[in-house]
């Protein structure tokens, strides 16, 4: 089938629009695909490695909501060899979400759907018109959206902070202070808020700067090995990041604590 428009699948909000679908030879036959009848339709998609172009085809497996009420998605890859039109002859796009903290065996393998973003090597966001993100939950991007800062509400500025707050990315650079499994708890400024602190006791990470996109802030890093001897993160400038007062804590844009 011929899509209808210069895009035709549109995505407003998180959610896949209904598109028309034309008849191929015969473009006065239409029908249109909206909601569940999405599920199980196959994309051809063109995808580009190291200048050399392939065919590849996905599967939309299955749709919902998540725990915030906002549209997810479950794709699968196409596995050569076997039956294009068998579900299951598509294996999960996104790496499994291991989170322990979160609904992973509903949501272990689904993304959402970002529209018009581009997400450079070093996590600064930008506009890419015409295009949508598959933000699995297994990555920053889309785990970011998990923890309640979905751009569709907040915009694209507190998305990207929110990024970097789950890689801990101090610098803001790209480079994470990080590894899986290391427990945070969040605190942040907005009206409404969405994460705060569920025990006081717990010990400073960072204070987080919308303005800055990165912490301006460190007490102590999220990752076990850099902590013994811990004087501060270097961001490549004259000195050290410096602690945190109980006053960063309280105007950072986000707050965060170690949790573990």
């Amino acid at each position: 089938s011929d899509l209808d428009g210069d895009l035709s699948v549109q995505i407003v909000d998180g959610a896949l629009q209904p598109a028309v679908f034309r008849a191929l030879g015969n473009p006065g036959v239409t029908c249109i695909v909206d909601g569940g009848a999405w599920d199980g339709t196959i994309w051809g998609i063109i995808v580009t490695e190291n200048g050399v172009t392939y065919n590849r085809y996905m599967m939309l497996l299955s749709h919902g909501f998540d725990e915030h009420n906002v549209p997810i998605y479950r794709w699968g890859f196409f596995d050569e060899g076997d039956d294009i039109w068998s579900k299951a002859a598509y294996k999960p796009t996104c790496v499994e979400d291991k989170d322990p903290y979160a609904n992973a065996f509903v949501y272990r393998y689904h993304a959402y759907l970002v529209e018009d973003l581009h997400v450079a090597a070093d996590g600064t966001f930008s506009e890419a018109p015409s295009t949508f993100f598959l933000a699995c939950r297994s990555g920053a991007v889309g785990k970011a959206i998990h923890w309640g800062y979905n751009p569709a509400k907040w915009g694209m500025e507190l998305h990207e902070l929110a990024t970097r707050v789950v890689r801990a990315d101090y610098c803001g650079t790209g480079v994470s202070f990080t590894q899986a499994g290391n427990a945070v708890q969040l605190h942040d400024k907005l009206t409404p808020q969405v994460n705060e602190f569920s025990k006081v006791t717990l010990t400073d990470e960072a204070a987080w700067d919308l303005d800055l996109s990165r912490a301006t802030c460190v007490t102590l890093p999220r990752d076990h090995a850099l902590r013994n001897g811990f004087q501060g993160i270097d961001c490549g400038g004259p000195d050290l990041v410096p602690f945190c007062t109980g006053d960063d804590m309280d105007d950072a844009t986000i707050a965060t604590k170690v949790a573990d």
